[in-house]
């Protein structure tokens, strides 16, 4: 993607920057998604994960067969930040629950070892 970001007219030395949309995405939907998680089930939070994702791959790689989305910068750096904001969106709800199940683990492995 770094080649195509340099192809549209980007500096070299400046596409390391467009990736940095994706982070800040996280950083920025992580708090708004936590507090979502708490009202809405995780089924419909991991589906709107997946519609999201599937946009935002759509927006960054626009595609000459289907030529439905102009080929301009701004629409791959709106598709990244839509990619940070579905990863979070994946994440964050999860979270709570793939901690409980290594907490878990780790008890049944302890438990184990001084039997």
């Amino acid at each position: 993607m770094s080649v195509k970001l340099i192809e549209m007219g980007m500096e070299e030395s400046q596409t390391g920057l467009a990736f940095s949309i994706m982070g800040a995405a996280v950083v920025v939907a992580s708090p708004i998604i936590g507090s979502y998680a708490k009202k809405i089930e995780l089924k419909y939070l991991s589906q709107f994960a997946v519609y999201v994702m599937a946009l935002a791959l759509f927006m960054i790689g626009p595609s000459t067969f289907m030529n439905l989305l102009p080929n301009d910068i701004w629409i791959m750096f709106i598709g990244l930040f839509l990619c940070g904001f579905a990863q979070a969106s994946a994440y964050v709800p999860t979270a709570p629950e793939i901690m409980a199940s290594n907490e878990e683990v780790e008890k049944d492995a302890l438990f184990k070892k001084f039997q």
